[in-house]
């Protein structure tokens, strides 16, 4: 089926690196509700520029978000549940806040020069 989409919403079809960037540094919440996923990019993009995370929970989300900590995670196909966290997070400042602090800190985790220690970490310890 056709979708009108309201005048207020603006579309944007593949982004510049520039451009995403922008996308994200100037957003508040990120939604994600890709059922599948290995390892969901996006949200970690958007954590980075600190986004409150609203997300279905896909395998690939799941190994790096926290339910009520840095996210809220939506069962996979539970729509009424999805709004209704986008709702919250809209609605109250508080807990889109801490989400937002929290999804940053996570993301800090998973920088280039702490993901080269944790291998070199690996490589160096003695079996």
């Amino acid at each position: 089926p056709i979708h009108r989409i309201p005048s207020w919403i603006e579309v944007i079809i593949r982004p510049s690196i520039d451009e995403l960037r922008q996308l994200y540094n100037s957003s508040k919440i990120f939604l994600h509700t890709s059922h599948w996923e290995g390892w969901p990019l996006p949200p970690m993009e958007a954590m980075a520029c600190g986004c409150a995370i609203v997300s279905v929970g896909n395998r690939g989300v799941c190994e790096f978000l926290t339910n009520q900590e840095d996210a809220l995670i939506v069962p996979i196909g539970d729509k009424k549940v999805l709004l209704e966290n986008l709702i919250r997070v809209i609605s109250d400042f508080t807990l889109s806040k801490k989400l937002a602090e929290n999804s940053h800190k996570t993301a800090q985790n998973y920088h280039w020069d702490s993901c080269c220690d944790t291998i070199e970490k690996i490589l160096t310890t003695e079996i």
